[in-house]
C-alpha cells in the first residue's frame, strides 16, 4: 500500500523493534530504548574516567569546623566523589569542649537568622549527644514561636518551662499547643510535674480541642504521673547502641534470633527481639536478677498491634493468654511465608550512651539500642500491662534498617517487672 508508513529494524542485532526513518536519522539507526542505553553507558564510562575525589576536610583539624562541613549540603556533581571524614558525627560531637559547644551554638543561631534550617540539626545533636545547655537559644525560639522540635527542650531549665507555660495563655495564632505540651514533657522537671498535676485536677481552657488530656502528654517525655502525683520514668537513663559485625562471645545481647515457638495468629516462627544476659555487669541497670530475659515477637503481627509474651529470668518465653488478635491482620497462607533472613549482623557496643542517644529519628546514628528513651516515629505508645494495667517499661528497640539494606520501621520491646510480661510494638513512617 502506497500510504503505509515505512519502518526499519533497529540497528542493534539483539533488538526486534522497528523504527521510523525519521527516528533512525536522530538515533543513528537505533530504537530509543537502545539509543538511551548506549548514551547511559557512554555517560557511565565518561564519569568513571573523569570522576575525582574531593576532601572538604583536607587541612582542617578544628572539630567545630569539621562538624560544620558534616552538616553542610554538598552540591551534587556526578564527577565529584566527596571523601567522608574518618570519624562519625557522633564521635566529633563527643570531643567538643565547652567553648567548642558555645561556638557551635552561636553558629547555629547565625544559620537560624539566615533562614538556613541546618540550625535545628546542629542544636539537636548538641542536646542529644552532649547534653548541652541551649537555654539562650530556646528563649529566641519561644519569642519567635518556633517551637517545632520538642527534643530541643530536653532538660531545659525552669525559666524555659515558665516561658512555655505563658505561651499557652496567649492568643497568638502561631502558637501550637500540641508542640508546647510535648516540649514541656521533654523538660519534665519539678515545675512541669507541678503544672501537669494542676491540669490533671482542673483541665485548662486550652485543652478543649486536644485529643488527649494535657497531663497525658507526659508520655511523650518518657514518664507519667504516679498515684502520688510524682514523676515516674518509663525508660532507663542508661543506654547502649550497636556496632555492625559479628558479635564477640561475651556480648550480652542477641538481636532478632528465630525461636521454635510459633505465632498463634499467623503461624510464623516467633523472633526474639532481644535476648539479654542478666549476668553481664553492663545490663545490671535493668534491675533484673537471674540468667537472661527473652523478649519475643512475631515480626509480622506486631506491626498490627501489641504482641504479649510471658517471660521469666531464665530465658523462657511463651505466647501470652492476654493476646487479642487485631481486627485487621494480614495473614498469608502457610506456603506463602517467607521467613526473614537479614543480611546485616549487629552486636551491642559496650560504650555507655546518654538517655537521649538515638531518641530522635532525625539524629545521624543507628537506632537499635538497649535502654534510653525510645525513638518514636509517630506518637509515644507505652503499652499497658494486660494483667495489672500499669504502663510497661521500655527496654530496647531494633531498627529494620540496621538489619537489612532497605529495611524500615522500628520494633519496640517493653516489660512489666511485677507481672513478668513482655510486649512488643512497631512504628514506621
Amino acid at each position: 500500500m502506497d500510504n503505509e508508513v515505512k519502518r526499519i529494524p533497529c540497528k542493534n542485532e539483539n533488538c526486534d523493534k522497528t523504527i521510523l526513518e525519521a527516528t533512525a536519522k536522530k538515533t543513528g539507526g537505533y530504537c530509543y530504548p537502545c539509543y538511551n542505553a548506549i548514551q547511559a553507558k557512554e555517560q557511565e564510562e565518561y564519569i568513571r574516567k573523569n570522576i575525582r575525589n574531593v576532601n572538604l576536610y583536607d587541612g582542617i583539624s578544628d572539630p567545630v569546623e569539621i562538624i560544620k562541613i558534616m552538616h553542610m549540603d554538598k552540591k551534587y556533581d556526578p564527577l565529584i566523589k566527596y571523601i567522608n571524614y574518618p570519624r562519625t558525627k557522633e564521635e566529633m560531637y563527643k570531643i567538643l569542649s565547652k567553648d567548642d559547644m558555645d561556638r557551635l551554638k552561636n553558629y547555629a543561631m547565625e544559620l537560624y537568622k539566615n533562614d538556613n534550617d541546618k540550625w535545628e540539626q546542629i542544636l539537636l545533636h548538641l542536646v542529644c549527644f552532649n547534653g548541652a545547655d541551649i537555654d539562650d537559644c530556646l528563649k529566641v525560639l519561644i519569642d519567635d514561636c518556633k517551637i517545632y522540635e520538642p527534643s530541643l527542650f530536653k532538660n531545659a531549665c525552669d525559666d524555659i518551662a515558665e516561658l512555655l507555660i505563658e505561651k499557652l495563655k496567649c492568643k497568638d495564632y502561631r502558637v501550637r499547643i500540641n508542640h508546647i505540651l510535648i516540649s514541656l514533657a521533654m523538660i519534665g522537671n519539678e515545675r512541669v510535674v507541678e503544672v501537669f498535676n494542676e491540669w490533671k485536677k482542673n483541665e485548662p481552657e486550652f485543652s478543649k480541642n486536644l485529643y488527649v488530656k494535657p497531663h497525658e502528654y507526659s508520655f511523650e517525655g518518657g514518664w507519667k504521673l504516679d498515684s502520688q502525683g510524682k514523676r515516674k520514668n518509663l525508660y532507663y537513663k542508661k543506654s547502649y547502641g550497636i556496632t555492625q559485625g559479628i558479635a564477640p562471645k561475651d556480648n550480652p545481647v542477641k538481636f532478632f534470633e528465630k525461636q521454635n515457638e510459633k505465632c498463634e495468629w499467623c503461624g510464623r516462627k516467633l523472633t526474639s527481639l532481644v535476648i539479654i544476659d542478666l549476668h553481664n555487669e553492663n545490663m545490671h541497670f535493668l534491675g533484673l536478677t537471674g540468667d537472661k530475659i527473652n523478649i519475643s515477637t512475631c515480626d509480622n503481627c506486631t506491626c498490627y498491634g501489641y504482641v504479649y509474651t510471658d517471660i521469666d529470668t531464665n530465658g523462657n518465653t511463651s505466647w501470652s493468654k492476654y493476646n487479642l488478635e487485631p481486627e485487621y491482620l494480614d495473614v498469608h497462607d502457610e506456603d506463602e511465608f517467607e521467613e526473614s533472613d537479614y543480611d546485616k549482623k549487629i552486636y551491642l557496643d559496650s560504650n555507655v550512651k546518654s538517655e537521649n542517644y538515638a531518641a530522635n529519628q532525625f539524629l545521624d546514628v543507628t537506632f537499635t539500642k538497649i535502654g534510653g528513651m525510645p525513638t518514636w516515629i509517630q506518637d509515644a505508645e507505652y503499652p499497658r500491662c494486660p494483667k495489672c494495667g500499669e504502663e510497661m517499661m521500655f527496654v530496647g528497640q531494633v531498627s529494620r534498617e540496621d538489619l537489612e539494606e532497605y529495611g524500615e520501621g522500628t520494633y519496640y520491646g517493653f516489660i512489666c517487672h511485677e507481672c513478668k510480661i513482655a510486649a512488643t510494638g512497631y512504628q514506621q513512617t
